[in-house]
């Protein structure tokens, strides 16, 4: 059986991370639309909107909060949640500096949203005596290239962390980041 299909009359849409993958003659006929990244004003809002009504966060606490976000409103959501639980824990409900750094603390929470994964990368290349290839970050952190490439150097690179230059190298605000954490520590 034979089926006829008229595609002059169909939209399609593709979506990919990673359009290096996709074929050069599927990519010659797509258009290309661009999501940015919510800032960090829009990301505090919806922050604050899924927060209990009975919970106060000043907007000067803005940056500090937002700062944590990885850039998505998930992310957002997500803290709100956790905060809710903290505050309930603690029995408070208004955000100031002090409880938002405890609430950091002793979440695991940092700047830039970071994970653990990311903060270890940083600190391989923060305590090497100059850049690195992308096989000896592998091999000093134990995570596969691919995996550095496509999952802890993007997040890395767009908070401006490290540079790639041929080699990897932590740049002078991941190494500020750095020093800021090993003191805390």
């Amino acid at each position: 059986m034979e089926l006829l299909f008229d595609f002059t009359q169909m939209g399609i849409i593709l979506a990919t991370t990673d359009p290096q993958k996709l074929p050069e003659p599927l990519l010659d006929r797509l258009t290309e639309i661009s999501l940015s990244k919510y800032n960090h004003d829009e990301l505090f809002e919806i922050f604050k909107m899924n927060l209990p009504k009975a919970v106060a966060v000043i907007d000067t606490m803005k940056d500090a909060v937002a700062k944590t976000f990885r850039g998505h409103p998930r992310d957002a959501v997500a803290k709100a949640e956790e905060l809710k639980d903290f505050l309930a824990a603690n029995g408070k409900t208004f955000v100031t500096p002090d409880v938002w750094e405890k609430f950091k603390n002793d979440m695991g929470i940092h700047d830039f949203g970071l994970s653990p994964a990311e903060i270890r990368v940083l600190k391989v290349m923060y305590y090497s005596n100059g850049p690195l290839s992308l096989q000896a970050l592998s091999a000093s952190t134990g995570y596969s290239r691919s995996v550095i490439q496509q999952k802890y150097e993007k997040h890395l690179l767009a908070n401006g962390l490290m540079d790639i230059d041929g080699k990897r190298i932590i740049s002078q605000r991941g190494r500020d980041f750095m020093r800021k954490i090993l003191t805390q520590a």
